[in-house]
């Protein structure tokens, strides 16, 4: 997979994945192969839904739910959605499996974390509500700037504007959905939570691009 850069882009930004012809996969070691292509796939793409095809469970019903949030879903689905907490736990910075990868070696030599490239799944939180202004135009800049390696940007952000009603955006690469506003808050924590699925960008060069706009942000709100 590591020698197919499109096949692994069409990984990181899929909704559902499924995998075919394990039935032939009757001896131990082809059993194994098919667990660790699961792991990998889930490593890339924390939030996708992998089936397996020959899983009596299988439902293609599922493969037609579009990875856009629809606004007529709950508001609670949203958290569903966005699934940030599945970025945290893959979370390659979090894992430091760039430098520990001996941590997850199964004995063989393999590393699940350790996938051949330089995609990264993350996700990471903006404590304080930040101005409509200041979030729409740091994310066109990076947008502009990395575009081609941001894979996949979900969120769910707390504009200063608009306390009450939280913003869901989602876009893949230069492909920005129009944001979909909820009628209130899925819960309590009104915190912006924002999912990235990367190439060559790592988190915490996306976590110190948001904060230093961020405190741009502050400093105009302060002003005003």
């Amino acid at each position: 997979m590591e020698k197919q850069p499109e096949c692994l882009k069409q990984v990181a930004v899929a909704d559902h994945i499924v995998l075919t012809k394990t039935d032939i996969a009757k001896d131990p070691v082809s059993a194994k192969d098919v667990q660790r292509l699961g792991e990998r796939l889930k490593n890339i793409n924390p939030s996708a839904i992998i089936q397996d095809r020959n899983d009596p469970r299988f439902s293609m019903a599922r493969l037609f739910n579009t990875g856009q949030y629809n606004p007529s879903d709950r508001p609670d689905e949203v958290q569903t959605w966005l699934n940030a907490e599945a970025y945290h736990e893959h979370d390659h910075d979090a894992h430091e499996h760039h430098h520990h990868s001996h941590d997850h070696d199964h004995g063989d030599g393999y590393d699940v974390n350790r996938h051949g490239t330089d995609i990264q799944a993350y996700s990471f939180v903006i404590k304080d509500p930040i101005s409509t202004l200041t979030f729409t135009t740091a994310l066109e800049l990076l947008i502009a700037d990395k575009g081609e390696n941001l894979l996949r940007v979900k969120g769910l952000v707390h504009l200063a504007e608009m306390p009450g009603r939280p913003a869901v955006i989602h876009g893949v690469q230069h492909v920005f959905h129009e944001p979909v506003w909820l009628d209130d808050w899925p819960e309590d924590d009104r915190q912006s939570k924002l999912v990235f699925i990367t190439r060559n960008i790592p988190k915490k060069t996306i976590e110190a691009f948001f904060k230093s706009w961020q405190s741009i942000g502050s400093e105009e709100v302060k002003v005003a």
